[in-house]
């Protein structure tokens, strides 16, 4: 397992990867599905499901965040195909940064929390180097003939 912590001011999003959720997959799409459980915990109220995530879905995230890192402008954003998890952090002055999004359950029993908290550089910083390991260690899997 292995994971990645966007922490801030009263706020998380914690994504565990727990592996390639079809290891023995033969084509791509189903592939670079990971199997992780993620957890939202803004003030006094927490998230917690397991979600289906892909590996594009870190890979496009980590080249906004180091993006965003790199001119301290803008903004790095986080969405996954079923919908389960969507953030985005928006980038302000002096590498103060905002952290807006959804969290939802796509099961029968439907339920979602919306968050926003403030984070910073350094934190964002920690984050950009556990989603390198993330996306190192479950890099997107190509069966080309």
């Amino acid at each position: 397992m292995i994971n990645i912590s966007i922490k801030g001011d009263g706020g998380l999003v914690a994504i565990d990867v727990l592996g390639y959720e079809s290891p023995n997959a033969i084509n791509d799409s189903d592939a670079n599905w990971l199997a992780s459980r993620v957890v939202v915990a803004v003030g006094p109220f927490c998230a917690k499901l397991d979600a289906v995530l892909t590996t594009h879905d870190f890979i496009h995230f980590e080249r906004d965040l180091a993006s965003m890192l790199r001119t301290l402008t803008g903004k790095a954003e986080f969405q996954t195909d079923e919908e389960s998890l969507r953030f985005a952090i928006h980038m302000g002055p002096l590498g103060v940064a905002m952290v807006n999004g959804i969290v939802r359950s796509i099961s029968e029993t439907r339920a979602s929390m919306e968050f926003s908290f403030p984070t910073d550089q350094t934190y964002l910083d920690r984050a950009r180097y556990s989603l390198s390991d993330i996306t190192k260690c479950f890099p997107v899997r190509s069966h080309d003939v």
